[in-house]
């Protein structure tokens, strides 16, 4: 039976691997299936609420508040100028929405007369940032493999090297 003799510390080289690995991959899947998926304007939940003000929460993106419903943000507001357009409504108007199904951003806005925000392009948004992320992720595995594997492999290589025999550093006890 063999026995370790002492408690094996992991380098630094094998943390900053271990958390790269679990990170990167988590940040794709989230991103890429949850928040930014693309959707069908079937597959959208409507909602009908009446419109009180908005704000702008930084990036592009705005909240709406309503009398009768939950607060909601729309996405991005980078091809229309939907606070632009949300000025120009008044307290009280009735807004139907569409809202994506898992992150429940506002994909599209309407009242009885005007397209405030349109479906389409929040898709061509979403897709756009679906893609920036998937660029992100994949340079973020190129930089893990090409920075910590060696590292990690020098490391395992110099410790086989100061341990000699697979079995130094055990003690072997025969029954």
């Amino acid at each position: 039976m063999i026995i370790p003799n002492k408690k094996r510390k992991m380098s630094l080289g094998e943390i900053l691997f271990a958390i790269f690995l679990f990170v990167a991959p988590a940040f794709l899947i989230n991103v890429t299936q949850w928040q930014y998926s693309y959707v069908e304007e079937s597959e959208a939940h409507t909602v009908v609420a009446h419109y009180i003000e908005y704000w702008e929460i930084g990036s592009g993106r705005l909240e709406l508040s309503f009398s009768d419903h939950k607060n909601l943000e729309v996405f991005m507001n980078r091809y229309d100028k939907v606070g632009e357009k949300l000025r120009n409504i008044s307290q009280g108007t009735e807004l139907t929405m569409k809202l994506h199904p898992t992150s429940h951003y506002i994909m599209s806005i309407h009242t009885s007369d005007t397209e405030v925000l349109s479906f389409e392009l929040t898709q061509q948004e979403m897709k756009w940032e679906r893609t920036a992320f998937l660029w992100i992720g994949g340079v973020w595995l190129t930089l893990e493999a090409v920075l910590f594997l060696p590292a990690l492999f020098t490391d395992l290589k110099e410790k086989l090297k100061k341990r000699g025999h697979p079995t130094d550093g055990f003690i072997i006890k025969r029954n």
